[in-house]
């Protein structure tokens, strides 16, 4: 009788996993590498990836132009397997050597052309969003080599420099320049290598020092706490390096979303309105109008005083 019964179709192997019980899909991907914390509206997570994978693709190719296919490549160019020369000589060689000859060009020219396509798939998503199924939250990871802090600054700068933000639902933005598991033993040893890397250690002679400030952003992780990461965390920090609250150099941020954590350094953090590119837009239209009043004050002010006609008997 077991044979006999009719299997309901929502009850196939492997239907409950793709999908929740409100019919969303789970997402498979995993966040790892350097990359870009990303909120945005709620509900509009979707909408918020093609927008900055679409702003981040163009910036990433002024930025990081991708590189030419293999065909163009100096090595393409300068293969003797492509110089027709000789041909020539190729009339005094006997009949075998001729067609080694042909089979050598025509495997080297297969090569090249796989070689071409492969490169250019390898190329062809720089940038991948990965949606958290978290309100509010998704992660731009970021392939070589595109470097997730530089290119939050240059979007930035262009959202202040022209109080256009080129998308809707993007609110905040917090690079990471690499990931470990949300545990604080991997975070420290991810800390000292990435803190090492960007502060700089202050041996060399051309060697800076900054002031920093460490900022704790811990999302659905009971693990960590924000204040054993502002606790340890300096630790790992080179010693020339010191503290400040009030006005740092350099921000670092320490996001922990679910088992995975990431620290990018952040300069100009309080400058650009806490990497919120909301908060840009707005600031860059009170600017403008601030600006117009004051010109308005200045235009009325040089005007002469409206003189009336004296009454006439």
């Amino acid at each position: 009788m077991s044979d006999n019964k009719r299997k309901h179709p929502n009850k196939q192997s492997g239907s409950r996993k793709r999908y929740k019980s409100d019919g969303t899909r789970i997402s498979s991907t995993t966040i790892h590498g350097p990359g870009v914390f990303i909120t945005c509206v709620k509900g509009k997570e979707r909408q918020a990836g093609k927008e900055i994978k679409e702003v981040f693709e163009a910036i990433s190719d002024e930025l990081w132009p991708r590189n030419a296919s293999a065909v163009d490549s100096p090595e393409a160019r300068d293969n003797p397997g492509d110089d027709n020369s000789d041909d020539e000589d190729d009339e005094d060689d006997d009949i075998e050597n001729l067609i080694l000859k042909e089979r050598a060009k025509l495997q080297a020219g297969s090569e090249r052309k796989n070689n071409a396509s492969t490169s250019a798939g390898k190329t062809k998503h720089r940038i991948v969003i990965h949606y958290t199924d978290t309100p509010c939250i998704l992660f731009a990871g970021c392939a070589s080599p595109i470097e997730p802090v530089q290119l939050t600054l240059a979007y930035l700068d262009e959202v202040k420099r022209t109080g256009i933000a080129r998308t809707r639902a993007v609110q905040r933005l917090e690079p990471i320049s690499g990931t470990c598991m949300a545990a604080l033993p991997e975070l420290l040893v991810l800390g000292e290598t990435i803190l090492r890397e960007k502060l700089g250690d202050g041996d060399s002679e051309s060697g800076r020092t900054y002031t920093y400030k460490i900022l704790s952003r811990i999302r659905n992780n009971s693990k960590l706490t924000s204040a054993k990461v502002i606790e340890e965390l300096p630790k790992k920090v080179p010693p020339c390096h010191k503290v400040s609250l009030t006005n740092p150099d350099m921000m670092i941020l320490v996001v922990a979303f679910k088992s995975v954590a990431g620290i990018g350094v952040a300069p100009r953090y309080e400058e650009l309105r806490k990497y919120n590119v909301t908060q840009l837009v707005e600031a860059r239209d009170l600017d403008l109008e601030q600006g117009t009043d004051s010109r308005m004050k200045k235009l009325q002010a040089k005007e002469p005083p409206e003189q009336t006609a004296a009454p006439t008997d």
